[in-house]
């Protein structure tokens, strides 16, 4: 960890996923259009104290392809300084040759993010990676998915931090994005910052805690800033009702087993019990999705 007192050199981030005013994520119960601008708001403000680069591991948009408003309200609030790499939800298609068409690229062009040719755009060649300089310390930045102690889920193909390591073993920072848990990992001189989501934006995030880390080039340590957070906007409730009306479709459709006319057809017998149990449009919908209608 560096001193209170140490020079700042970067300030390390990633997965914005921008969102429209109108996507607001079902698990949450404010505006996450305003709580995300109010993070970079804190970012701005570091920024601005350290008078330091901002380094960006990827996926700056949830989608591609921003609305005007969007991409205006990202070109007033992004922090100057901002430089990093295109992750698969900035791309058209996932393939960076399209980026010309994205929002990403609009910041790029507005002169409010350095794109960072050599580096770990997504869908990148580990072996054609061009390494980064700053204060003398070789960088990498990749938006890749990488994990620490637990697969991101079974099977995954994704390396571990100890494999990451060995393909770039030339980097003293490997800063990547993808993965929206936060972890830094070390090995002998090499440090990997996995900084996590800027917001909460799924159920699964109520214990997340967004952050950024500050980058001191010398001692090559960083310190993990905490943004503020409101910690009572996170809920599951939209969850449980969609597994409650899962477990009655269910449950309607295995009772008809015990139902069924042997003078009619599968759909015939769906259709008649569906009327003679006055069955909701919304149940009826996973009725007929369930059976392939």
């Amino acid at each position: 960890m560096i001193k209170r007192n140490d020079q700042v050199d970067a300030i390390l981030t990633s997965d914005w996923h921008m969102m429209e005013k109108e996507r607001n994520p079902p698990c949450r119960t404010d505006i996450h259009f305003n709580a995300q601008a109010k993070k970079i708001k804190q970012i701005q403000e570091l920024q601005k104290k350290h008078n330091c680069p901002v380094f960006f591991a990827g996926d700056l948009f949830e989608h591609w392809k921003g609305s005007p408003e969007l991409i205006n309200h990202c070109l007033s609030i992004l922090p100057k300084k901002m430089a990093g790499v295109a992750g698969q939800h900035d791309l058209p298609q996932h393939n960076l040759e399209l980026i010309h068409k994205s929002a990403f690229e609009s910041m790029v062009r507005g002169g409010k993010f350095t794109f960072l040719k050599g580096q770990g755009h997504w869908g990148f060649d580990p072996k054609k990676i061009v390494y980064m300089e700053c204060k003398g310390r070789k960088i990498v930045i990749a938006h890749m998915l990488v994990w620490k102690d637990d697969l991101p889920f079974p099977d995954c193909p994704a390396p571990q931090v100890s494999k990451v390591f060995r393909m770039f073993p030339k980097a003293d920072l490997i800063l990547t994005g993808d993965n929206h848990q936060t972890f830094t990992a070390k090995r002998k001189n090499q440090l990997l910052v996995n900084p996590g989501s800027l917001t909460r934006h799924k159920a699964d995030q109520a214990q997340h805690k967004p952050c950024v880390f500050l980058w001191n080039a010398t001692s090559n340590k960083v310190v993990r800033h905490f943004l503020k957070i409101r910690k009572d906007v996170i809920v599951r409730d939209h969850i449980d009702i969609i597994k409650e009306k899962e477990a009655r479709g269910e449950a309607f459709i295995s009772s008809l087993s015990n139902d069924w006319l042997k003078d009619l057809d599968w759909d015939d017998n769906v259709d008649n019990a569906i009327q003679a149990n006055d069955i909701s449009k919304p149940v009826q919908k996973y009725i007929f999705k369930w059976c392939g209608r």
